[in-house]
């Protein structure tokens, strides 16, 4: 019977002070050298599934972005909780479970990692041309089917800094990997999906409407092209920009708190009454108007960002999804798969930090199946002190005939465990449905573990919004 192949998991966030699996104390120090009592026990619940289910193969991660916190954390930070990590996945007798070469798919908050691999892979190409030679513009996605993946050298010299990780290594794919089951014509496409949001399309969207421009990037390659320098600016190396970067972070903490808020607005206005010279009693008059309709703005954008809804996925990024799979993953398959599209195909993303599996109709129109199954790996982050419905942690698991199982290890406010597929009949989800007992000790340990740890991050999250 197919073993697991892969193990498809997002949005960790090591080195976020909010991220469960980095370890602060319980007056909210961080401390990334120690070890998540919560990274600890996903490591066990790996290791139980693998050990379970596989006889001879290793399973292979593919981390598929937001691995690290480059946005909001400090590099430092980011890499000694993936050095965490490392040193629980890979000892003496897990090396054996795990396969130390792995699939690496940026994110957002890790998109500079790729950048430094894709110039580093411009350079290595111009070494080859002789002075004068025409040299290519650069290129900014790799193939997805069969693609020529890029060493990552950052992740690849961290790996191979421990003593079981030697011949480690990690091979990176953007933003589209597929993998292929040529006998069934199985597919399954994994993206970490921020090009599902319209705000990673903002320097596109500039030049339509400044200057009335028609034209809109359409494929993978040209939508990158056009904003790989604002989502690298300002979600994956901003933060990280000494205390600017701490007081961003703390701000983004600040828009869900009402009285923090209008802090924040009133701060704003009081400097654009200043700047514009107005009288003060024009001044008094306007204040709390302006300072309204700001606090009603920046909340939209606070809700719009961080999807405070108990939707799995809000009306725009539902469009948003059906968007990019209709049409720039569209254009790739066409390219890459001979004119032809998927007959059977599961879509696989994070970023939300939502997880739902679920089968979606809208795509038989531009030539996919009736049905897509849609699953989403959620996230390991806590952002808000209230509990979101929707929000929570989940690893996807995929077996050597692509057959696809989503294990949803805990939502905010359900803690149950629990298997899920878009498909009936899933041999898979069979195998695993029968061979693991999710109430076993190692789970159960797990779940305790998430169910402390938010309490505790939550905590963090009062103490900063209250400073």
């Amino acid at each position: 019977m197919p073993e697991i192949q892969y193990i498809c998991i997002s949005d960790l966030h090591f080195g976020a002070y909010n991220s469960l699996l980095t370890h602060t104390s319980d007056d909210g120090k961080l401390d990334a050298r120690k070890k998540s009592d919560v990274l600890i026990h996903l490591i066990n619940v790996m290791e139980e599934i693998i050990s379970i289910t596989n006889k001879k193969r290793k399973a292979k991660f593919i981390l598929n972005g937001d691995i690290f916190e480059l946005a909001l954390a400090n590099t430092n930070e980011a890499v000694m909780t993936f050095d965490s990590f490392l040193s629980l996945t890979y000892t003496k007798n897990r090396k054996e479970i795990f396969s130390d070469k792995l699939i690496y798919i940026p994110g957002n908050h890790d998109h500079h990692l790729w950048e430094t691999a894709r110039e580093r892979q411009y350079l290595e190409y111009m070494l080859k041309l002789e002075p004068g030679a025409y040299i290519e513009l650069p290129w900014h996605h790799t193939k997805m089917i069969k693609p020529n993946p890029l060493k990552s050298r950052f992740i690849t010299t961290l790996m191979q800094r421990h003593k079981n990780l030697k011949e480690g290594r990690a091979m990176t794919v953007y933003p589209n990997l597929t993998l292929v089951n040529r006998e069934t014509e199985k597919y399954v496409v994994i993206s970490h999906g921020h090009f599902i949001e319209n705000i990673y399309y903002l320097m596109s969207n500039l030049q339509s409407i400044l200057l009335n421009s028609k034209s809109f990037p359409e494929t993978i390659d040209q939508i990158e092209r056009e904003n790989f320098a604002w989502i690298d600016f300002f979600w994956s190396v901003l933060g990280r920009s000494g205390e600017v970067g701490a007081s961003i972070g703390i701000m983004y903490d600040m828009l869900q708190d009402e009285k923090a808020l209008n802090e924040l607005a009133n701060n704003l206005v009081t400097y654009l009454m200043k700047r514009g010279d107005f009288p003060s009693s024009l001044q008094n008059m306007l204040k709390p108007i302006i300072g309204y309709i700001l606090t009603k703005v920046v909340s939209q954008i606070a809700i719009n960002e961080r999807g405070l809804t108990d939707d799995i996925l809000g009306k725009d990024a539902r469009q948003g999804l059906l968007t990019y799979i209709n049409g720039p993953l569209k254009l790739q398959f066409l390219s890459e798969n001979n004119n032809t599209l998927p007959k059977e195909m599961n879509f696989l993303f994070g970023h939300t930090h939502k997880p739902f599996c679920k089968k979606e109709v809208g795509f038989e129109a531009n030539g996919y199946p009736k049905e897509v199954g849609l699953m989403n790996t959620g996230g390991w982050v806590i952002d808000t002190v209230e509990p979101q419905k929707q929000v929570g942690g989940a690893i996807t698991l995929i077996d050597e005939d692509k057959n696809v199982v989503l294990l949803r290890l805990y939502n905010e406010t359900d803690l149950e465990i629990k298997l899920e597929s878009s498909e009936l009949e899933n041999p898979l989800y069979k195998k695993l449905s029968e061979k693991l007992n999710l109430k076993s000790k190692t789970f159960t340990e797990f779940t305790k573990s998430v169910e402390l740890e938010i309490q505790n991050k939550r905590t963090v999250i009062k103490n900063r919004i209250s400073k």
